[in-house]
């Protein structure tokens, strides 16, 4: 049973970070984790142009130096704002050339099981910044990353809604489906396994062997989308039961189009809680094709997102 002992919150102190903290909460709560509050203090020096048409630039300790009591301050206010007497919650603002590297380097040092971030933040170009940090984030850290959305033009989501766990067969299903499994039984959820048959061309079960059982060889055009749908719902429930867990209700849902966007149609025509998705999935093209689906869900969807890294490179 996936278990997170340490869970790494990066914010800007944004209201959108202030709000996904709520969330960085019941997580840590419903594990029994430490929450670790983290603020990367990144030089974003202002040129600032007078009327005297002379360039003026801070000296860079003194710009440092005021990021920093600024983030003491911060930090200090949102101490507070965590403080349940539950969960252990300790802060740190810390240097560094980039928000990211700054964010990978304290997960690796605090030993953090997984990171919940805010997609987005201020606005303007400052919240296009902080989505493509999520986004790169979501590349390349070396544990799962949730990431809240927060969109003002959309009805928030129930928190008691379901899970949906995208589920394509590939090697890395296993630990999307365990992950998703165990999130349901902690929150007290019930989960949605959804595989998405993309036509016109044939689902990746459709033909050869999953990890979980094989399937007919029959060529691709030879089989019907209902016979393909058909094998997709029994090959979610075989899985389902394949890689066991905690007890939690669960049902099978099988989808045709683009994967992304049925991902997010499901996820908001049943008010979802959170989609569990994984970064790759199969070798070579379908890795990125799938890797191209996280990004693009994550854009999209509805609700936070649980992104599961698939560690197993080699080879790939």
């Amino acid at each position: 049973m996936t278990k997170y002992e340490t869970i790494l919150f990066p914010t800007d102190f944004s209201e959108s970070a202030d709000d996904a903290l709520k969330t960085a909460l019941a997580v840590a709560r419903a594990f029994g984790a430490r929450l670790h509050v983290f603020h990367a203090v990144v030089s974003e020096t202002p040129y600032v142009v007078p009327a005297d048409g002379v360039l003026a630039i801070p000296s860079q300790e003194g710009l440092f130096a005021e990021m920093e009591r600024h983030a003491r301050a911060e930090l200090s206010r949102i101490e507070g704002l965590a403080a349940d007497g539950i969960v252990e919650v300790t802060t740190e603002a810390r240097r560094g050339d980039g928000t990211v590297d700054s964010i990978l380097e304290v997960a690796t040092d605090r030993g953090a099981d997984l990171i919940v971030m805010s997609s987005h933040g201020r606005r303007g170009f400052r919240r296009l910044l902080l989505g493509s940090v999520a986004e790169e984030l979501v590349r390349r850290a070396p544990c799962p990353v949730l990431v809240i959305r927060r969109d003002p033009e959309r009805v928030p989501v129930s928190p008691s809604g379901r899970i949906l766990a995208a589920i394509d067969f590939s090697p890395h299903s296993e630990q999307v489906l365990s992950t998703a499994r165990s999130l349901a039984a902690n929150l007290g959820r019930e989960l949605d396994l959804i595989h998405v048959v993309h036509l016109p061309s044939a689902s990746a079960m459709a033909v050869g062997t999953t990890p979980f059982g094989p399937v007919s060889p029959a060529p691709p055009e030879s089989v019907s989308y209902e016979e393909r749908t058909v094998r997709a719902r029994e090959l979610l429930e075989h899985t389902f039961e394949a890689v066991g867990g905690p007890q939690v209700e669960s049902r099978a849902v099988v989808r045709s189009g683009q994967p992304e966007a049925e991902i997010v149609a499901h996820a908001e025509e049943n008010h979802a809680s959170l989609i569990v998705v994984g970064t790759e999935g199969h070798s070579g093209v379908s890795r990125l094709l799938l890797g191209s689906v996280c990004e693009r869900v994550l854009r999209r969807a509805p609700c936070p997102v649980f992104v599961v890294p698939h560690h197993d490179q080699e080879g790939s």
